[in-house]
This record gives C-alpha cells, sequence and structure tokens, in this order.
C-alpha cells in the first residue's frame, strides 16, 4: 500500500511539474490606418437660400465647380477604400 502511495504521489508530482504550453490565438483589434487623407473641400458655393446663377456664363461655372467636387470626392472615395482594403486580412 505504501509503495502505491509513493508511486502515485510520483506520478502527480511529475505531471504537475511538467512544462505544457498551449498556444492560444485571440483576436486584436489593432489599427491598421495610420493617417486618413484629408476630405476635398468643395467649390461649388451654392447654399441653401441662395439664388441660382443667372448668367449662361454663371451657370457654366457652376456646372464645372460641380463636376470638380464629384472628381475631387471619388479621388476621395478611391483612398479611402485603399487603405481600408489594406486593412483586411
Amino acid at each position: 500500500m505504501r509503495d502505491e502511495i509513493i508511486t502515485l504521489s510520483t506520478i502527480l508530482l511529475t505531471a504537475c511539474a511538467s512544462p505544457t504550453s498551449t498556444e492560444v490565438l485571440l483576436p486584436v483589434a489593432v489599427h491598421c490606418v495610420d493617417t486618413m487623407p484629408s476630405r476635398p473641400a468643395p467649390t461649388f458655393g451654392m447654399r441653401a437660400g441662395q439664388q441660382r446663377p443667372q448668367t449662361p456664363l454663371a451657370e457654366a461655372a457652376a456646372v464645372k465647380a460641380l463636376a470638380d467636387d464629384a472628381a475631387a470626392l471619388e479621388r476621395y472615395a478611391n483612398q479611402l477604400e485603399a487603405l481600408l482594403a489594406g486593412c483586411r486580412g
């Protein structure tokens, strides 16, 4: 009986003393974007309550400003999409 207790305690102490390691992977949120591109400032100056341009030249300038704003916002959106694509694993 005494030999069995010594054997059992030796097995238990050996099991506790043996180093076992288990690698556990946990998802960790990290910032993948260091700097954000600056949002383009609109060039089209129409505000609520302002009158429409009355001359064809003024209307052409307003249309050009809107087209320029649309192109700038498209470039901005493309930059944001490229940044966020780098965040995806």
